[in-house]
């Protein structure tokens, strides 16, 4: 049975943030090999480091095509990817970055941390879209769900999404998370889960 599609009210939440994160064209460039370590230098680029030049012919090329979305992550080149990135397109463009559960971070805070270092990274005051990166914690997402509903209360992020999930994993906890997180007071805006969901293909 397909959705409804149900009209959004302009002055709602969910209209407020498709107006905030708006595309010309839906499409997303990728940076993971914009990082500029001596790892992503000898296996991650096949060829070697892109050099500036190179990044930013790719960023005026799809600048003048309307592309304003950008997706990167803290993991990528160890955080030389958003520098990259911030560095090469200021406020000119949409950021996509992600937070990635390592085992030894265990606290709200720790993903609070991870988020204001990605800001000084990427040279901005709020990350438009913040992606959980991988299940690879042993704290249920629904912690760090928690942890993105304080950061965007903060003013830190406008969205958040997961990235590398699967699907039927991210379908069974949606619904709990929810009612977890989205209690009275604990949220303005039930818009906030809404904006990036990339799931990994099931084996």
């Amino acid at each position: 049975m397909e959705p409804k599609n149900t009209p959004i009210h302009p002055s709602s939440p969910l209209s407020i943030l498709y107006r905030k994160i708006e595309l010309k064209v839906p499409l997303v460039i990728g940076t993971l090999q914009w990082g500029t370590t001596v790892i992503d230098d000898k296996f991650i680029n096949s060829k070697g480091v892109i050099t500036e030049k190179a990044a930013q012919q790719i960023v005026e090329e799809f600048s003048s095509a309307g592309v304003t979305l950008y997706d990167t992550a803290e993991g990528y080149g160890g955080g030389t990817s958003e520098k990259r990135v911030g560095r090469l397109l200021g406020k000119n463009a949409i950021f996509m970055t992600k937070f990635l559960p390592a085992p030894w971070r265990l606290f709200h805070s720790d993903l609070e941390w991870a988020v204001r270092q990605s800001c000084k990274r990427l040279q901005v005051q709020q990350i438009p879209i913040y992606l959980l990166h991988s299940p690879v914690h042993w704290r249920e997402i629904e912690y760090w769900v928690e942890a993105c509903a304080i950061c965007y209360k903060k003013g830190l992020i406008l969205s958040m999404g997961l990235s590398n999930w699967r699907q039927c994993r991210s379908g069974a906890k949606s619904s709990h998370c929810r009612r977890k997180v989205w209690r009275p007071g604990r949220l303005q805006s039930s818009a906030f889960l809404s904006a990036g969901l990339q799931f990994e293909r099931a084996a």
